[in-house]
């Protein structure tokens, strides 16, 4: 196989919060970068949220939060977070409709909900939204979770008019961003940056804010549990995550 790049989506991929990355992967992840490829995370989580031991690993870059923050060791190389009076009218917005939501940084996941158990994990949005904008950590993405999917209409409308990307990773979860990022224009930027443009490339997902990776990279590997539209985006389907798929697939094309 000629020198090439992977991007890898982690939840449901390389890894899941209950769940890391196999030790077969993970050997397998640092063959490669040994064989002189380049290996990258293409996630929507923020860079608050990558686990350790998948940092651990090495990757040549990291695209986080579906493309909206990129980073190279401790450079960040390009970010696209949401400008304050857009982020304090979707704050209010989804509290106004009582939206469960979740604000990722690039420091802290912030939680626009009470209650004993998430103030111990997470600091308040309302407390940030209150410190000056030099010294705010920016805001690159916003999961919320309805509670019944006629609440979705709504908020997909706002998003629109205010031209903002809306991804469901389910029918009752979803993450909003800057109309400029998606994991495709994180990949993009990212080759653009390191030259590698001209490499093959490879991009392995499960969830519906893959697809414009598979759209972007030369060969895409859904996974087996993905969704069907997932799947009819990609150029092949491999295990389940529970199957280590990932592994299967580099396996067969090493």
């Amino acid at each position: 196989m000629n020198n090439s790049t992977f991007f890898f989506d982690i939840d449901g991929t390389l890894a899941t919060y209950q769940k890391p990355v196999s030790h077969q992967l993970r050997e397998k992840l640092l063959y490669l970068k040994i064989k002189g490829h380049k290996i990258f995370l293409c996630t929507g989580r923020g860079y608050s949220d990558l686990p350790p031991n998948l940092l651990s690993i090495g990757f040549n870059g990291i695209i986080c939060s579906t493309g909206a923050y990129l980073r190279i060791q401790d450079k960040v190389i390009w970010d696209c977070p949401f400008p304050r009076p857009l982020l304090l009218e979707l704050y209010n917005y989804l509290r106004e409709l009582k939206i469960s939501s979740y604000f990722e940084g690039s420091s802290f996941i912030y939680r626009a909900e009470q209650g004993e158990s998430l103030e111990k994990q997470f600091p308040a949005i309302d407390q940030l939204l209150q410190q000056p904008p030099s010294t705010m950590d920016a805001i690159y993405s916003v999961t919320f979770h309805l509670k019944q999917a006629e609440e979705l209409p709504a908020i997909t409308q706002w998003a629109q008019a205010h031209h903002l990307n809306l991804f469901m990773q389910t029918k009752l979860h979803g993450d909003i961003l800057m109309k400029e990022c998606n994991k495709a224009i994180g990949i993009k930027k990212m080759l653009e940056y390191l030259h590698l443009t001209d490499w093959p490339s490879f991009g392995f997902g499960d969830s519906p804010n893959d697809i414009d990776m598979f759209r972007t990279v030369n060969t895409s590997i859904a996974m087996g549990h993905a969704p069907t539209e997932v799947k009819e985006a990609a150029s092949y389907i491999t295990g389940t995550f529970e199957e280590d798929g990932v592994f299967e697939f580099l396996e067969k094309f090493e």
